[in-house]
């Protein structure tokens, strides 16, 4: 190993070229048991090139039998052979193991300088003099510091493979120009090949022995290295394959250059990836395909969180946030094995926990493909989601009915962008209202049920994430519904900011489509309209209302026969509340010549009977008649218009009841005040602090449950099933503590008490309360007996910024809204239908279920490779075991890129081999495909179709732009993927801080590539395009116009021109 400065003066002590010549003819005994080919003189040279100046070189010949590789060194006489031996054993003898830490860092630097001071030591004894000094000097470092006989393969960059497939036969070489072809190198001693595999194995940190004859391993310069031992397993005796790692992997400007794809494909697939497309590179050995995928990774936005999965890591990424594993295989020893074996389906599921942006696994060949592209993560149709709408109204819907109106009939997978929705979501522990950026929704057959504290069930597909709470950290984390736990904490709320002002209900609206209403009082400013007449019908009213402004509007409407008369608005207050709660616990509303409104109630439950009356009176003026049954009694009031209002607002009979949705806007008192009436419904609970509900109207129950989730008061669910005349019917049972003080604590009133045992650690505090000492025996504590534990610490525990930090997020958990419910079960089963998604911006999370828990909206990007010779062999592969990917899941692989060995053409009688991506296809079903590129072997050009992309359309939608807009997008990307092509911009490093600047600041990356390219365009006498105008923001870049699209286009055609 010599540094620059040295070669340089070593190069003046060597001998000429003609000399090297010499010295190779003069070989007479090799310096390893191999046998080294003569090249013959009359074999035509195609091509020579050093690979270590001027040690080695490279010989491309025209043998009878085709191009052959020879590998020329400076040659060993027997002499020579003699003195490296023995300096060899010198140096094993004498060379001592590095202590200082620059040293161990960099051993080969150590172990070569220490080479050289011995040599010095022995120049006069061994005749270490002059060329023979630097030849030997070469040879110790090919061969202890380096790959002995194989080392100027290993360094020639244009080889990519080196095979030696066995004793006494050539060792076959992949380059980068003639593909697969010998060398003049051949092991021709069995035990120095073993001994030769061994010390790889070393190398590589791995063991290889008859006992273990296979090895599958990473040399220390991440070269792949497969190998047999003996004859175990391999006839002909030890091999050994290895896959070179390139230092600098290709970039995106190397593969576009080398024809493999054209700049447009590239902008396409860069365009898939920036927006969380998954993508599957398929093809045979030697195709490049873990080549690609480490290109197209290149296209992941800066900052996304990446997860690399390999056998053999190869893949390098200048992403900072990256998380790079790798696989491990166990060795066995009799019964018992060394160590743990970890495969590629464990890290793929490890990976889920890191809620990864992106995972790109090397090579899929099982289970693990499964999880990596369930990427469409999604809950079933029933599940209640809170949503409030463009005019600020709330309420409780089925997340399918929600999402359905969105689409067409039959239409799936196509994201729809949605405008003026909101969800509930979190920021840190406390509960907010977050945008709806798009909806989702797609078929599926598999599907998994969380059963958890409280009540809950939900239903989500596998690859679904819900959050978790990690009691040692106290992170918020999301993990698959497939991983999950019995006992892992689920994240719910129990409250959410309260609205302080009073809601008003708008009577008019109610009753707007009766034809016998009519408006009495109305105001002056529209009986000028009127003629003076008053009262007048309720649809005149509701005309003049919108032409005439009025101050003052004390209206009431009425019945033209009734003596009845109702405000036009009513307040809802805690009076009402409570009458509504009444109403929903044992009211109904009967019909016989008027509509009556009935509340039954037991003797036990006269305060609420009076209290109903009271308000009755206060509120509309009315007085029942009573009929007294004994064990109950039943209160009628003959007020049709108030039935009406109450038909419409809470339902006519037990099975049409409803929560009135004003109350989602109403204050936390008037919601209590709501259940309280509630509490007429069972007698028991009167004077206890929960109030309990059973009917079999599910959407009641769950309208019921997340009220009180919403106010602050925890609710839980009990079904049960009916036996005798209603044999399998289901009712719901609602209990809703309104009071919190209880000597056990519910859900709502407790925290774990792991996060504080942990703090108490940390700090270390005096001697702990004796009231405090049974918190260690807990799992949970309340909050009331949290908070005096913290207050102890406080005062007696010694900080540090991390503990105090730490103390910070308990005190937050235990204020916030947010509370852990434990998970109960987790089990599998059939689902036939759509399933449904939301996307949140920024937090990508809102709550959902039966009793609601925070469910994360998206799934992850995946990339990956399969060998697989055509596209319909890697989807048989997909399907069948181990893989096992539903076919109704293929269209989660959005794209396929398939790449083969084509042959490009034959220059001076060599058939030039070259690597494309002969079609790019995204998959609309399985078995349905869309072309969107394809090669043509006629013209070694690609055709685009970029109109026909559904993947395209999908972006567009959740982005809330047009399908051209994307398309113009994807030609401005192609033309500063040309223009770094024409700068001869090609090493990885700096392609990607352009493809990072233009994630950055997009407007300034074009404006650049088009102003240095229409110079190079007039210089060059290519005709000048018509450049888009100046560009005034991303927005304007981004968003497109048809004109600009259009000269975008013709920049990018008179880019490629400048190319060729």
């Amino acid at each position: 190993m010599f540094s620059r400065r040295e070669r340089k003066e070593r190069l003046t002590k060597l001998p000429g070229e003609e000399e090297v010549s010499e010295a190779v003819k003069s070989i007479i005994v090799p310096a390893e048991p191999i046998q080294v080919a003569k090249r013959d003189p009359s074999w035509r040279i195609i091509e020579s090139y050093y690979v270590y100046k001027p040690f080695v070189k490279i010989v491309i010949a025209e043998t009878p039998q085709g191009p052959m590789y020879f590998v020329e060194e400076y040659g060993l006489t027997p002499s020579d052979k003699e003195v490296l031996e023995k300096l060899t054993d010198i140096l094993m003898d004498e060379i001592r193991p590095p202590t200082r830490p620059e040293d161990i860092k960099d051993l080969k630097g150590y172990v070569f300088k220490e080479t050289e001071r011995i040599a010095d030591k022995y120049r006069e004894k061994l005749g270490l003099v002059g060329a023979r000094k630097i030849k030997l000097l070469y040879y110790i470092e090919r061969n202890l510091l380096g790959y002995g006989p194989i080392d100027p393969l290993m360094k020639d960059p244009n080889i990519e493979d080196i095979s030696c497939n066995g004793v006494n036969i050539p060792i076959y070489v992949w380059h980068k120009k003639y593909e697969s072809i010998p060398t003049n190198i051949t092991f021709i001693d069995e035990d120095y090949l073993n001994e030769f595999v061994m010390k790889m194995a070393h190398m590589a940190g791995k063991h290889i022995s008859i006992a273990f004859p296979i090895l599958d391993a990473m040399l220390p310069e991440k070269h792949r290295l497969a190998a047999t031992f003996g004859r175990e397993v391999s006839v002909k005796g030890p091999t050994f394959t290895i896959r070179k790692f390139r230092e600098r992997p290709f970039s995106v400007t190397e593969i576009i250059q080398s024809g493999v794809i054209n700049s447009l494909v590239a902008a396409y697939l860069w365009t898939l990836i920036e927006h969380g497309k998954t993508a599957m590179i398929a093809g045979g050995t030697g195709v490049g395909k873990t080549t690609m995928l480490n290109v197209i990774s290149m296209f992941i936005r800066p900052g996304m969180k990446i997860v690399t999965i390999e056998d053999t890591p190869e893949i390098n990424l200048p992403h900072p946030n990256w998380v790079q594993l790798t696989s491990r295989e166990t060795y066995l020893v009799g019964t018992s094995s060394l160590g743990t074996n970890i495969r590629l389906f464990d890290l793929v599921k490890l990976s889920l926990r890191y809620r990864p942006d992106y995972i790109i696994v090397g090579e899929v060949r099982g289970e693990e493909a499964f999880v990596l592209f369930q990427a469409m993560a999604s809950v079933s149709y029933d599940t209640p989601v809170l949503i409030r709408d463009p005019i600020n109204k709330i309420h409780l819907v089925k997340i399918g009915e929600f999402i359905d109106k969105f689409y067409e009939e039959g239409e799936e997978r196509t994201a729809k962008h949605v405008n003026g929705y909101y969800v509930l979501s979190h920021d840190g522990f406390q509960v907010v209202w977050k945008p709806i950026k798009y909806v989702l929704r797609h078929r599926t057959n598999e599907i998994y049920e969380i059963i958890y504290e409280g009540g809950g069930k939900l239903e989500a597909t596998g690859s679904h994430s819900v959050f978790v709470l990690d009691p040692d950290t106290l992170d918020i984390v999301e993990k698959p519904v497939m991983l999950l736990n019995k006992g892992e904490y689920l994240v719910s709320f129990n409250g959410v900011k309260e609205n302080k002002d009073h809601q008003t209900i708008d009577l008019i609206d109610l009753v707007s489509d009766y034809n016998d209403v009519y408006v009495d009082n109305i105001p002056s400013e529209l009986k000028k309209h009127t003629g003076g007449r008053n009262p007048i019908p309720l649809k005149q009213y509701m005309i003049l209302r919108k032409r005439v402004i009025t101050k003052k509007n004390n209206s009431l409407i009425k019945l033209r026969r009734s003596k009845y008369t109702l405000p036009i608005r009513l307040v809802l207050d805690e009076k009402l509340a409570f009458l509504f709660g009444a109403y929903i616990a044992n009211g109904c509303v009967k019909e016989r010549r008027d509509k009556l409104i009935c509340f039954t109630f037991g003797k036990s439950a006269k305060n609420i009977a009076d209290k109903v009356m009271n308000i009755m009176y206060e509120k509309f003026n009315i007085k029942p008649f009573i009929d007294d049954r004994g064990t109950y009694i039943i209160y009628e009031y003959p007020h049709t218009l108030l039935a009406i209002i109450f038909e419409k607002l809470l339902g006519r009979k037990l099975e049409e009841k409803k929560m009135p949705e004003i109350l989602w806007s109403s204050p936390k008192s008037v919601i209590r005040a709501f259940f309280e009436g509630l509490r007429a419904y069972s007698q028991r609970t009167l004077r206890r602090r929960y109030t309990s509900y059973t009917t079999a109207n599910k959407n009641l129950a769950y309208q019921l449950l997340w009220l009180a989730r919403f106010a602050g008061f925890y609710s839980v669910l009990k079904e049960e099933k009916e036996a005798g005349k209603n044999n399998g019917k289901t009712y719901y049972h609602v209990i809703v503590y309104l009071d919190q003080s209880y000597r056990k604590p519910n859900a709502s009133e407790r925290v774990p008490v792991k996060p504080i045992l942990k703090l108490i650690k940390y700090t270390k505090p005096r001697t702990m309360p004796p009231e405090l000492a049974y918190i260690k025996r807990r799992e949970f504590i309340s909050r009331k007996t949290a908070l005096k534990a913290l207050e102890w610490i406080r005062r007696d525990g010694s900080f540090t910024d991390f503990s105090r930090e730490y103390l910070r997020k308990i005190e937050s958990l235990i204020n916030g809204d947010i509370i852990v419910l434990k998970i109960k079960d987790v089990r599998k089963k059939q689902y036939k239908g759509y399933v449904y998604d939301i996307s949140v911006p920024i937090t990508e999370a809102f709550f959902g279920g039966n009793i609601p828990i925070l469910l994360h909206n998206t799934g992850h990007g995946g990339l990956s490779t399969i060998h697989a010779e055509t596209l319909d062999y890697a989807i048989k592969r997909l399907t069948s075991p181990p893989m096992n990917i539903p076919p109704t899941y293929m269209k989660l692989m959005n794209t396929f890129i398939h790449l083969q060995r084509v042959i490009a053409r034959i220059e001076k009688g060599v058939v030039r081999v070259r690597r494309r991506a002969t079609i790019v296809q995204e998959v609309e079903d399985f078995g349905k495909y869309r072309t969107i590129a394809v090669w043509d072997p006629r013209t070694d050009q690609f055709k685009v179709n970029l109109e026909e992309s559904l993947h395209l359309r999908d972006i567009a939608a959740k982005r809330g732009l047009e399908l051209e807009d994307i398309i113009d997008e994807i030609y401005r990307k192609a033309t500063v993927l040309n223009w770094m092509i024409y700068k001869n911009i090609f090493n990885v490093w700096d392609v990607s801080r352009i493809i990072f600047n233009y994630y950055y600041d997009p407007v300034s990356v074009y404006k650049r590539a088009v102003r240095e390219l229409e110079e190079a365009g007039r210089e060059a006498g290519v005709p000048t395009m018509v450049a888009p105008e100046e560009v005034a923001s991303t927005e304007e870049l981004v968003g497109g116009t048809k004109e600009m699209g259009e000269a975008t286009k013709e920049l990018f055609e008179r880019t490629r021109e400048l190319e060729k």
